[in-house]
């Protein structure tokens, strides 16, 4: 059997083995088709087109003779497959970097050496070594001696600051010497490239991250990999191939586009640069995701004590784990707290200064009680306060990342980000397109304006259309209906429905019930989290001096309308700032400065985990921010 698929630009053609499921053969041959629910076919995501048959399930639908034979097709032909079409990404701006001191891992130097003599005929490496401090690594030593034997002078190369070794010896002082901080977001991967030599930030990107075709959250992507070891290196693989092609993208950004950027952002760099110039990468990711791309087993962070393999950073060859830039390319992996508070939160902690909150002598004697809120397809918790600081993460599942609701999605084009009420109508403002769906920051929007409509109470109901009052507009009140016991609202036009409100089809974009419930479940569960570590410090609303909102959705969210739904607390209205990507900021000064990183890892052990599993606390706390505010 043979398989074509069909993607907006190119034709591929697989062969496709009998009695596999579709999707099982796009996830083999890397092919970007969501399935956040892991393939099980509860998200309806993993929606493609079979040319003669129409859209279809792919984690249902099984290649076999009967399929090729109802198509009238010969085994020997290919099936048509149609994936949709891919959307750029909504990039979340870090805040500016702050002044720091260039420091980096790898730095630039320089020798004269003083020729042999048959008085002194000291080897190339010793007398190189006598000269500088640096060691010659095995590899480089024949480099070594073509530059001494030519005569070549001085000698210029890049070594590491930690062990004083040799990276590479390069032909001038001017050489690009450039490094790379990736956040590696469960739903979206960020990338920033800079000039080691000058400090300056070069270019950025954001991607996809290809794991999101495996599973749309961390325990999700472990049940795939715990299937075989096949599938563990599946994940690793994808990931270190998109970091791969995003440092390929961000060198080829660098030497076609000119920048004239205000100092600070992007800027012209001397070309042209290639991607063996670039000799360090910072990378800060959830716990999951760091094991993972380490090849490590993931699977006990699953499960209760939810033990990880390692929490400590590492600095790596980066081929090492598949990374394969130059030989000489080293990945500093940065350390993480728990399984569930990994090494985006050390660097969102770095980033922000919340251990800097904290005098390291004595916990108590604190300059400010702040906190970190990092909402993406995870919920987690920083507060730096008189007993230190403290970290919990929440099971506020992906809804915020628009996964596990209906007709959510990324934050791509068309994807719903604001919602209002004017004159008693809805109004909807999407990215850049026309309305396909649902983001994070949509849901929150939406669902907030319809508790201000009086469309949605208080326990989260979807009110009838008999339960409303007479404010309700006749727009809004033909927005609502159900199918079978779902009630939706229609987000773009719908049918007409009978006298029960009955529609014989959904609407293409529409708000469900369950939906409604999904995001309450993740906003409890945040709320109830920071309960939680309010009563463990001793603490209340009022001695919190400020909550630094971390993360992609962060960025884009409305700060009244989470206030209004029972995300945010109202009574720090006022205090709350969006920090944009704050693991892309932390990673970024762990490479200009590699002090940074020492830093990091001494906030591992600063950090005090609170498991909320099991805690009365957050059990009572959760329970009671299942509801909506009362206006």
């Amino acid at each position: 059997m043979k398989l074509s698929i069909y993607l907006p630009e190119t034709k591929k053609t697989y062969a496709a083995t009998s009695g596999s499921t579709l999707l099982h053969v796009l996830q083999h041959h890397r092919q970007d088709v969501p399935a956040p629910c892991g393939g099980k076919g509860t998200c309806r995501k993993c929606l493609v087109t079979i040319q003669g048959l129409g859209e279809v399930l792919s984690c249902q639908q099984i290649l076999d003779e009967q399929l090729w034979q109802t198509l009238g097709l010969d085994l020997d032909q290919s099936l048509e497959v149609h994936l949709p079409q891919q959307h750029a990404v909504q990039f979340a701006e870090s805040a500016l970097l702050p002044d720091t001191v260039l420091d980096p891992l790898v730095c630039r130097g320089k020798v004269v050496l003083t020729p042999a003599t048959l008085a002194d005929p000291e080897s190339d490496d010793s007398r190189f070594e006598r000269a500088t401090g640096s060691k010659v690594p095995f590899q480089l030593l024949n480099d070594l001696h073509q530059r001494i034997a030519s005569g070549q002078t001085p000698i210029h190369f890049d070594f590491r600051t930690d062990t004083q070794e040799v990276v590479r010896f390069v032909e001038n002082e001017s050489s690009p010497t450039l490094g790379c901080a990736y956040d590696l977001g469960t739903t979206t991967v960020a990338a920033y490239l800079f000039d080691l030599n000058t400090g300056r930030r070069l270019a950025h990107l954001s991607r996809m991250n290809p794991q999101k075709t495996y599973g749309a959250d961390v325990i999700s992507r472990i049940e795939y990999a715990r299937n075989s070891a096949d599938h563990a290196g599946r994940l690793q693989h994808v990931l270190a191939d998109l970091i791969c092609n995003m440092a390929d993208e961000l060198i080829k950004k660098v030497n076609i586009q000119s920048f004239s950027h205000a100092s600070g952002t992007d800027g012209q760099a001397i070309l042209p640069v290639q991607t063996s110039d670039i000799l360090v990468m910072t990378l800060a990711g959830n716990t999951t995701i760091m094991h993972l791309l380490m090849g490590l087993n993931p699977a006990r962070i699953a499960v209760a004590p939810f033990v990880p393999v390692s929490l400590r950073g590492q600095i790596l060859t980066a081929g090492a784990i598949g990374i394969h830039l130059a030989p000489h390319t080293l990945a500093v992996l940065l350390p993480s707290i728990a399984s569930y508070v990994g090494a985006d939160l050390t660097a969102g902690i770095l980033a922000c200064g919340l251990d800097d909150a904290v005098t390291k002598t004595h916990p108590s004697a604190r300059t400010s009680n702040r906190v970190l809120l990092d909402i993406g397809t995870n919920g987690e918790l920083i507060l730096a306060g008189p007993t230190g600081i403290l970290a919990c993460a929440t099971a506020a599942g992906p809804a915020f990342e628009g996964a596990n609701i209906d007709c959510g999605m990324p934050a791509f084009a068309g994807a719903i980000d604001q919602a209002s009420l004017e004159d008693g109508e809805l109004r909807l403002s999407s990215i850049s397109g026309q309305i396909k769906g649902i983001c994070g920051s949509g849901l929150v929007a939406l669902v907030a304006t319809l508790l201000d409509a009086g469309v949605i109470d208080e326990t989260g109901r979807l009110l009838d259309p008999d339960e409303l009052d007479g404010t309700v507009s006749d727009t809004m009140l033909r927005r609502l209906g159900k199918i079978g016991p779902q009630k939706m609202l229609a987000l773009s036009e719908p049918d007409d429905s009978d006298e029960n409100g009955n529609w014989t089809k959904a609407p293409a974009v529409f708000l469900s019930q369950k939906d409604v419930r999904e995001l309450q479940n993740a906003k409890a569960a945040i709320a109830a989290g920071l309960e939680v570590l309010l009563a463990e410090a001793g603490l209340t609303f009022q001695d919190i001096e400020r909550l630094d909102l971390a993360g992609g959705f962060g960025n884009f969210l409305n700060i009244e309308q989470a206030i209004r739904i029972g995300l945010l607390p109202e009574s720090l209205y006022g205090r709350i700032r969006s920090v944009g990507n704050s693991s892309g900021l932390g990673a970024s000064l762990c490479l200009l400065n590699d002090k940074k990183r020492q830093q990091a890892d001494q906030i591992r052990h600063q950090v005090r985990y609170i498991e909320l599993s099991g805690d009365r606390r957050f059990n009572d706390a959760y329970i009671d921010a299942m509801m909506f505010p009362e206006e």
